[in-house]
């Protein structure tokens, strides 16, 4: 179960996706590979940890969302399908070098966690009255 603490670790990080360029955080090696430094690896091994991956992700269900993420289609994106694509952002990385870097400069990452604030507050909104 994801707990408001972690939610709350998660939007901390919420002013560096809107407000930086991901490519500060992103070394090249000679040989082209990615080494994620600063707050790129902090949100990596932040979305790498327990409770944010989902074991029994769909990857058609991450393109998906990938695909109304991009197009900025969110409103029917709930925690489940964010969830699949944060989770293929992280797997997709230890398969695919610089994956994880891509969708950042995307901002794609930026607009998941967008959506999961929104959902958040709409929740405690509800459970407010």
């Amino acid at each position: 179960m994801i707990t408001n603490s972690d939610f709350e670790k998660l939007f901390s990080f919420r002013e560096w996706l809107q407000n930086r360029a991901p490519e500060d955080d992103i070394e090249w090696s000679d040989a082209g590979y990615a080494n994620y430094i600063g707050k790129a690896e902090e949100l990596w091994n932040l979305l790498a940890t327990s409770p944010w991956p989902d074991t029994g992700y769909d990857i058609s269900e991450a393109s998906r969302v990938r695909k109304l993420l991009a197009q900025g289609e969110t409103e029917e994106l709930g925690l489940a399908e964010l969830r699949h694509f944060l989770t293929a952002c992280i797997r997709g990385d230890r398969f695919s070098d610089g994956h994880w870097g891509h969708m950042l400069r995307q901002g794609l990452v930026r607009e998941a966690v967008e959506c999961l604030h929104c959902i958040r507050e709409s929740e405690k909104r509800s459970q407010q009255g």
